[in-house]
């Protein structure tokens, strides 16, 4: 089974890097339309099991120039119950394994993690990150926090 396994980064707790990258819908259209196809964003992605859904910061959004599919309602702790509106933008995401290919033998550990989902925007470079990946992503997932060692490990 394919996974990240990481230290658990002590002021942001669980973090990996990801790619973020327009759909292949987005892509074909921009080919056909002879338009410029923007190069995937890494980012830095807190695991965050209280996030609904997986959120990514307007800075990438701008980079891939994406616009909204809709606009939804949330609340946050930072919100105080009064909901906020914030887009929603379909995307491609990749996380790859921290396994080396040459360290072994069977393809299948090898295999990046890709899916393309509907996620939010929020803005959270201010606090080191490049956003959250939500239950969404984590509902075909297994995830492993080990506090006594300081790790995780994120199997898809």
């Amino acid at each position: 089974m394919p996974s990240v396994n990481l230290g658990i980064d002590r002021t942001l707790g669980p973090i990996l890097q990801a790619y973020i990258l327009p759909t292949k819908y987005r892509i074909d259209a921009l080919i056909k339309a002879k338009l410029p196809v923007p190069a995937a964003e890494l980012g830095t992605f807190l695991l965050d099991t209280g996030a609904s859904q997986t959120c990514v910061d307007p800075l990438i959004i701008s980079k891939l120039g994406l616009t909204p599919t809709d606009f939804i309602s949330i609340q946050t702790p930072s919100t105080n119950g009064v909901p906020a509106q914030c887009g929603t933008y379909d995307i491609g995401i990749i996380i790859g394994p921290t396994i080396a290919p040459s360290e072994v033998l069977n393809p299948i550990l090898n295999m990046s993690y890709y899916c393309t989902l509907n996620v939010v925007e929020a803005s959270l470079s201010h606090q080191g990150i490049s956003g959250l990946i939500g239950r969404d992503i984590l509902e075909q997932c297994i995830l492993f926090y080990n506090g006594r060692v300081g790790g995780f490990t994120l199997s898809w």
